[in-house]
């Protein structure tokens, strides 16, 4: 999945790095809830910010009581 927004980065020279915020929890549950094989799934607010992508397969997905709207491309 594909989402976009503020992350924080941890760097550790000693051991595993890594990444958290909302967009990374946004784009993993796209593509584990709404996840297809060969398909990428796009936030809506992403996929507004790319001219000529197609918008023709929309997908709803419920998380926490908060619906995440995108479209798979």
């Amino acid at each position: 999945g594909i989402a976009s927004g503020p992350v924080l980065l941890f760097s550790n020279p000693r051991g595993p790095s890594g990444i958290a915020g909302h967009p990374v929890n946004v784009a993993s549950k796209i593509s584990e809830d709404a996840g297809i094989a060969g398909q990428i799934h796009v936030a809506a607010d992403v996929a507004a910010q790319i001219p000529g992508l197609p918008m023709t397969n929309p997908f709803e997905i419920l998380l926490g009581g908060v619906t995440l709207h995108g479209y798979t491309v």
